[in-house]
């Protein structure tokens, strides 16, 4: 009958789907009870195995060191980050892309290590230190970090500071390497 009175409805490939999620209220905070709101995540499409390149690294409010001198500038990134690719932009030396998988043909270098929550690595003739304010890669192990370091980059977002350090991430090394 529907099909009579609405000839096109047959051909429709799409769906509306929509998830409710019930929880509980946010508690009070008191003492030492603090609970963190309750997440709610999704992923669409179809399940596939599991690879290197779906391992997250975190930056939580990471505080730089540079070659033993802790740079206070850094004390203003009040951000978290958290993707495939993380990166940090340092005023007057560019952005460095960081990555737990090498990426050698878009010109990532193996240059430091990552230890819980601080991330080192050399580039340029320069030690430069990240301590996060929580993990920064999965799991209990030290592992190499690679490094991409692009010297001329500048942000150039409404209103952006480059006299300022900056984070960010991307799910995929492709997403912020021009090709």
């Amino acid at each position: 009958m529907l099909a009579q009175q609405f000839p096109t409805i047959g051909t429709w490939a799409h769906a509306l789907v929509d998830y409710v999620v019930i929880q509980e209220p946010t508690p009070a905070t008191e003492g030492f009870s603090l609970k963190r709101p309750r997440e709610f995540a999704f992923a669409a499409g179809p399940a596939r195995d599991f690879t290197t390149g779906d391992v997250e690294l975190r930056l939580e409010e990471p505080r730089v060191t540079i070659d033993g001198r802790f740079e206070s500038a850094s004390l203003r990134i009040a951000a978290s980050v958290s993707g495939g690719v993380v990166w940090v932009y340092a005023p007057n030396r560019g952005r460095y892309l960081l990555s737990l998988v090498p990426h050698p043909e878009m010109g990532f270098t193996r240059a430091g290590e990552i230890r819980g929550t601080a991330l080192t690595f050399s580039m340029a003739g320069e030690r430069i230190t990240l301590d996060s304010a929580a993990r920064i890669a999965p799991g209990q192990s030290a592992f190499h970090v690679y490094v991409l370091h692009d010297p001329a980059w500048r942000p150039l977002y409404a209103n952006a500071n480059a006299d300022a350090y900056a984070i960010g991430a991307a799910d995929r090394a492709e997403y912020l390497v021009a090709q």
